[in-house]
């Protein structure tokens, strides 16, 4: 019969497609000694395919013929995605032959496959490739895609001690499950438990320098590993670490990236929670070398949160240990800005454990940094109860750098609030061994710079030159219940204390004693003047002559308790000087706080004080006695001994030729 007017009827058996599973017999067994090592074949790519060839009559053919195979992704029309071309031997009608594919287009596509015989023309329609050949995609180097709403693949187990998936390599450099995903909120490996004592993701290796997880996602937003639980922990980490986190991008002050960063939006939740109650074990240990970087950073927002909470029930345990040795870097940073918030909470039980134990070498460096705004809260708070521990043990050695810094905004807070209940504990220790540099070192806008109160004594400080420094509205109020409210000493000053727009530097409600020392002679130094002076009312003599510094004052016998001008020469009733003439202001200001007799103009009573005077009377020398003069407010020299009983002010110590000006004068009422 003429080739070109054959028709050939092809009669694909695609339903049945058998998937070989092996290509030739595999040899598996033990490698022998100088023998190479046997291993198993992977499966063949090539499908099984069986048909009937018949010629246009019907007729059962015979013999070898050329057939082409060709691969489409349309059921008509389109271009062929692969072709396969070879000569099969066609028997009675019936032909059994091997096609074979690129593995590739296998990814969850629909296939068509279209068949030529001879020179004839493709055959129609073309035949779908059912789902059997899929048995590709669990061949080695399998590639499955898909744009379904759901899981591309799922695979459920109802049974006991059963996975769900179960990946095992022993090669080098090998991932047990590897998964990518381009599409948006989409997981690369997701995994629901509801049985008991079973894991989303377990995952063991036993090979050096292996991850049982490696995650890496490139997307914003997206974490590596997310872990998220409606009962207990969202992620559990255990091992001889229980988890290490670094990063591999470097962030910016504006966009920091964190090794750990935890976040927590519900009452009664911690950031970071930590419980050790192992001997010589730290709740939390962080150390950090990189320059501006902290230890630990937490911060807080909502009401009765803890940036963080440490607690430890071991011996020689620490809540928090803190190591840093980059300049501008601090041990632990926590800030907090809800109400009843301490930016760290530290207890410790055990004997010689510290609350929080910080180190830093860096300079410009703290060991602890706390920032409160809420009402009620405290930056640090520290507990301990058991022997020789302390509830803040902070280390610097770099300079410009604090071991404990904390600032305070909201009202009723405290930057550092610590309460200890065992013998021989300190609630607040500093030791420092720089130059220039405070054990404590307070500024107080307002309220209290030290609030401190003791049955021994409130504050104990020492200091090789001033054991205490502070400066604010108060800087330091202390009560002892029984001994000593401060307890200072220092080489240069026990206590610096330095007022803010004319405030007190120190105000003490009770008796003061006042100590010699055992080689300094003076008990009392006093450097801001060089009088005693006390606080009266005065009242001017004329419109035109108002009290003011240097003027002389006498007894005002209009009104009892009170001063006036002077201008009466020889008056028996002066009473001293207006202190502050000349730059020389009062070394000492004697009054009763609250007091109506208290007035305010300070009246030098004895010490040395500028004061005006007229030399009408004759020229002033050092030395003369000075007395009253008619001129308001002005001392002259005594001529008249007699008339002077009783009204000298004191003696010059330097003096005037002629005219009036000021004279410096020791005052010593006679």
């Amino acid at each position: 019969m003429d080739k070109k007017k054959r028709t050939f009827l092809i009669i694909a058996a695609v339903g049945i497609f058998a998937l070989l599973f092996m290509t030739e017999s595999v040899g598996i067994g033990l490698a022998q000694e100088g023998s190479d090592v046997v291993s198993a074949s992977i499966v063949s790519t090539g499908i099984n395919y069986q048909g009937m060839v018949t010629n246009s009559v019907g007729g059962l053919l015979n013999g070898k013929y050329t057939m082409t195979f060709n691969l489409y992704d349309v059921l008509s029309g389109g271009t062929a995605l692969d072709t396969d071309i070879h000569s099969v031997e066609v028997e009675n009608g019936l032909f059994n032959t091997e096609i074979d594919f690129d593995q590739s287009y296998f990814d969850g596509r629909a296939l068509w496959l279209g068949i030529m015989v001879g020179a004839d023309s493709e055959m129609t329609p073309r035949q779908e490739l059912r789902p059997v050949p899929y048995a590709l995609s669990l061949r080695p180097g399998a590639v499955i895609n898909g744009s379904l709403s759901g899981p591309v693949l799922k695979v459920n187990t109802n049974g006991v001690d059963s996975y769900g998936f179960y990946a095992y390599t022993t090669g080098y450099d090998s991932e047990g499950f590897y998964a990518y995903t381009t599409g948006v909120d989409s997981e690369g490996f997701y995994a629901e438990t509801y049985g008991d004592y079973s894991e989303g993701v377990n995952a063991r290796t036993y090979g050096d320098g292996s991850e049982g997880v490696w995650a890496k996602t490139t997307g914003k937003d997206s974490p590596a590993v997310y872990g998220g639980s409606e009962q207990d922990v969202g992620v559990y980490g255990k091992g001889k670490e229980g988890g290490y986190f670094t990063t591999t991008t470097a962030g910016t002050w504006s966009s920091p990236l964190a090794g750990v960063n935890i976040s927590t939006a519900y009452a009664y939740n911690h950031g970071v929670y930590a419980s050790t109650t192992g001997d010589h074990s730290e709740g939390v240990n962080a150390e950090t070398y990189g320059d501006y970087s902290e230890g630990v950073d937490a911060r807080t927002y909502g009401d009765y949160s803890e940036g963080f909470l440490a607690q430890t029930t071991g011996n020689n345990s620490n809540g928090v240990y803190a190591l840093t040795d980059g300049n501008n870097s601090n041990g632990v940073r926590a800030h907090t800005t809800g109400d009843y918030s301490e930016g760290l909470y530290a207890r410790t039980s055990g004997e010689s454990s510290n609350g929080v134990y910080a180190w830093t070498t860096g300079e410009s460096s703290n060991g602890f940094r706390a920032h409160t705004t809420g009402y009620y809260s405290n930056g640090f708070m520290a507990s301990t109860k058991s022997y020789s521990s302390d509830g803040f043990w902070a280390s610097t050695k770099g300079s410009s750098s604090d071991g404990v810094a904390a600032y305070t905004h909201g009202s009723s807070s405290n930057g550092v609030w610590v309460q200890t209940y065992g013998d021989e504990s300190h609630g607040f220790r500093a030791q420092i061994f720089g130059d220039d540099s405070d054990g404590v070192h307070v500024d107080s806008g307002k309220g209290y710079g030290v609030y401190a109160t003791g049955k021994k004594a409130g504050i104990y400080a020492e200091g090789a030159e001033t054991g205490i420094r502070a400066k604010g509205k108060t800087g330091i109020y202390a009560k002892g219940s029984e001994i000593y409210g401060v307890f200072a000493r220092g080489k240069k000053a026990g206590i610096y204390a330095e007022g803010i727009l004319g405030g007190y530097a120190a105000e003490f409600d009770g008796n003061v004693i006042v100590h010699t020392g055992r080689t300094i002679t003076p008990v009392l130094e006093i450097t801001g003047g060089s009088d005693l002076s006390e606080q009266f009312e005065i009242r001017g003599i004329e419109a035109e002559v108002s009290p003011s510094p240097g003027m002389v004052v006498s007894i005002d016998p209009e009104h009892p308790g009170e001063l006036v001008v002077s201008n009466n020469a020889y008056d028996w009733r002066v009473a001293g000087i207006i202190s502050g003439a000349g730059g020389l202001n009062p070394g000492m200001l004697m009054g009763q706080n609250g007091s109506e007799a208290d007035g305010g103009y300070p009246v030098a009573l004895s010490g040395r004080v500028y004061c005006w005077a007229d030399a009408s009377n004759g020229p002033i020398k050092p030395g003369d006695l000075l007395t009253t003069s008619e001129t308001p407010g002005h001392a002259m020299k005594v001529t008249d001994r007699d008339r002077a009983y009783g009204a000298i002010i004191g003696k010059a110590m330097t003096g005037i030729e002629e005219g009036k000006g000021l004279v410096l004068v020791l005052v010593a009422l006679q």
